[in-house]
């Protein structure tokens, strides 16, 4: 790693380099991006795509080694300003606070992410509090007991999530816990150390057959998803006490699971800007980056905040499309423009023309607007089957 010194002044900026009020870092940058470019923010980001519509927004950085230790080279050349990551850097909290003692973060540090991100004392705290947790323990060897999943400590999107057997040299890596059924949302709070209010909730689509997706993979979010009252008071009690318990500031998320009971199951947390946080952004036509910033700064990059609609959509939806087989990018699926800071874009996260996709990879991300989730989800499905019959071409054997 770089020098404090170096990493706490910045590379200075050429003069053909755009301006920079914000670095991004993480798995996939492209939706904080677009946050940052709705709050009138100009952002540099570094992810593991480059996607064609990240570039068209913010200043890529592509990485020039193993992720994410190569995001400290960005971080270190990048100019002064403050950071920000999304997921699953939260699973490397020691370069978070590496880079977080240097830089400011706009985020939380190591200490919280370590707390918060450890099922057994999630679990703990909240049954302490009252609230509900899914029966959880380390994982053995073997197969799961039925109804009994195997997960990863530090994992994201779904990643990893199994009913087949735990080997024993990954048992540390692993925990089991018991499988709920239910819908699942994603709810995302904003907490500034004195208060912590509901954004907004949305349905989470996972493991769809119809988008090729792992049986537990994240694949999307629908929303705003309509709860019913003591639902969604559930929801924020349940986030003001994880705020509180374990110190979280700005944006997070929260995964869980609403029971035929309608009694609310929390699953995990993700301590930082989140996949929905875009679709609530362009359902309701608000940005929520500005208050997440203010939580850490008093002091903002003074530029003019982008126009939002009138009035917001009824329901936006988000859908993962991962490859069903390996493929090449055709270059006809690149003819998109960049859309408005509020507009709902056909699709995003744009690969590079004759990218080659690994089955199970995800290929872009697919948007739709409708005026129910029902609705949404069917545009979403046709806009699925449209993109792969027609704009992918299947690498030959």
């Amino acid at each position: 790693m770089k020098s404090d010194k170096t990493l706490e002044t910045g590379s200075p900026r050429r003069n053909d380099d755009p301006p920079c009020d914000l670095l991004i870092v993480g798995a996939s940058v492209r939706a904080a991006a677009g946050s940052a470019r709705r709050a009138g923010w100009l952002a540099w980001g570094s992810d593991l795509f480059g996607d064609i519509d990240l570039r068209a927004i913010a200043k890529f950085h592509p990485l020039t080694g193993a992720y994410p230790e190569s995001l400290r080279e960005f971080l270190c050349s990048a100019p002064a300003a403050p950071w920000m990551y999304t997921g699953a850097l939260e699973n490397h909290p020691t370069l978070v606070d590496e880079v977080a003692r240097v830089r400011p973060l706009w985020g939380n540090g190591g200490t919280a992410l370590r707390a918060v991100r450890d099922p057994f004392r999630l679990c703990d705290r909240l049954r302490r509090e009252g609230f509900r947790f899914p029966a959880s323990r380390p994982a053995n060897p073997g197969v799961p007991p039925r109804g009994w999943l195997s997960k990863l400590y530090r994992s994201a999107g779904g990643h990893g999530i199994t009913t087949e057997a735990t080997n024993s040299a990954d048992l540390d890596l692993r925990y089991h816990q018991k499988q709920l059924v239910g819908t699942s949302y994603s709810a995302v709070f904003i907490a500034d150390g004195k208060e912590c209010e509901l954004f907004g909730t949305t349905e989470q689509l996972v493991g769809l057959s119809w988008l090729y997706a792992n049986p537990f993979a994240w694949c999307g979010n629908i929303g705003p998803a309509p709860l019913r009252p003591h639902v969604k008071h559930e929801l924020q009690a349940l986030g003001r006490c994880v705020a509180e318990s374990f110190d979280l500031r700005g944006l997070f998320g929260v995964d869980c699971i609403v029971d035929a009971q309608e009694r609310v199951w929390l699953l995990e947390v993700n301590p930082r800007y989140t996949a929905s946080v875009e679709v609530l952004e362009l359902a309701l036509q608000r940005s929520v980056l500005r208050r997440h910033a203010r939580v850490f700064s008093e002091t903002l990059p003074q530029r003019e905040k982008p126009r939002a609609g009138s009035q917001g959509t009824s329901v936006v939806g988000k859908a993962v499309l991962y490859a069903p087989n390996d493929l090449r990018v055709a270059a006809e699926l690149l003819t998109s423009r960049t859309p408005a800071p509020y507009e709902i874009p056909d699709f995003a996260d744009l690969p590079q023309p004759g990218q080659q996709i690994a089955k199970g990879a995800p290929m872009l991300t697919l948007f739709a607007s409708a005026t129910t989730a029902h609705e949404c989800t069917a545009v979403l499905r046709e806009k699925a089957t449209r993109i792969l019959q027609r704009r992918l071409n299947r690498t030959p054997e």
